[in-house]
């Protein structure tokens, strides 16, 4: 993650009488500065209810062919103190969730798994995460709540956002 600290005992206060040399350089500095800082895939974490994030922010990945995006994911993660449960192939929760809702029984032997499913760009990879890499560091990573059904032993949908059910067991309002 990039945060980016000015120590302000630093600067120099310029007079009238200072060259323009000296604001070119400087604002040549800051543009490089912070342009370069920029540069770093942006991440969400969709709440279980809307599609508003629950969190989200920007992360620089160190070395894209190396880090996989589970092992960045863990990283986002404990970097912010998020608390969550999971490896660098898979999350099962995230800040509690679905909790004692992984399972939703329907009529008969369908049900509803629920668990968290990621996507790259707006696309879900048919891959564990730990086998998926960021292509740049423009590329955003979304967390999102998702459900797949057992109905009349098939599986009918996979990652569907839970967003779009609003569960009452997670939306109280």
């Amino acid at each position: 993650m990039t945060i980016s600290k000015i120590n302000i005992k630093n600067l120099r206060i310029f007079s009238k009488a200072t060259s323009s040399s000296y604001y070119l350089s400087y604002a040549l500095f800051f543009f490089l500065f912070f342009s370069t800082n920029v540069k770093a895939i942006t991440w969400e974490i969709v709440s279980a209810c809307h599609k508003t994030p629950i969190a989200k922010g920007h992360f620089k990945v160190k070395d894209l062919k190396k880090n996989s995006v589970g092992k960045t994911t863990l990283s986002i993660f404990e970097e912010t103190e998020l608390s969550f449960e999971g490896n660098e192939v898979m999350i099962k929760n995230i800040e509690g969730l679905p909790g004692k809702f992984e399972t939703i029984e329907l009529e008969g032997p369908d049900f509803r798994s629920l668990g968290w499913c990621y996507e790259v760009n707006g696309k879900q990879p048919a891959l564990y995460m730990n086998k998926v890499y960021f292509q740049s560091q423009s590329d955003h990573l979304t967390w999102v709540l998702g459900q797949a059904s057992f109905i009349d032993g098939q599986w009918t949908e996979y990652c569907t956002p839970v967003h779009h059910f609003n569960y009452s067991f997670f939306c109280k309002e």
